[in-house]
């Protein structure tokens, strides 16, 4: 069906990333109307990753965006974001 790999690497947090739309996309399925159109419109934007699992065994695979501007800030697994690496 769907390869998906969360890999533990190093930590996004408080580093520059943005969307990986097309990987987001690929799970229609996994992807409700309202996100989808968050994802649409937010697409090419920069945020800042914020572990969301933070101090826990599951540090580093769950993160929300700095930036969200919805008031429940939306869920991204480490390989929903791409790193920004000239944004550091």
């Amino acid at each position: 069906m769907y390869d998906i790999v969360y890999e533990k690497s190093d930590s996004l947090d408080g580093k520059k990333v943005k969307l990986n739309y097309e990987r987001i996309m690929k799970r229609p399925s996994s992807v409700s109307s309202r996100f989808g159109k968050f994802v649409e419109s937010h697409k090419d934007e920069i945020f800042t990753a914020k572990d969301a699992k933070a101090g826990t065994k599951y540090t580093g695979i769950m993160y929300t965006l700095k930036e969200d501007p919805t008031p429940v800030k939306w869920l991204f697994y480490v390989d929903d974001l791409v790193l920004m690496e000239d944004e550091q």
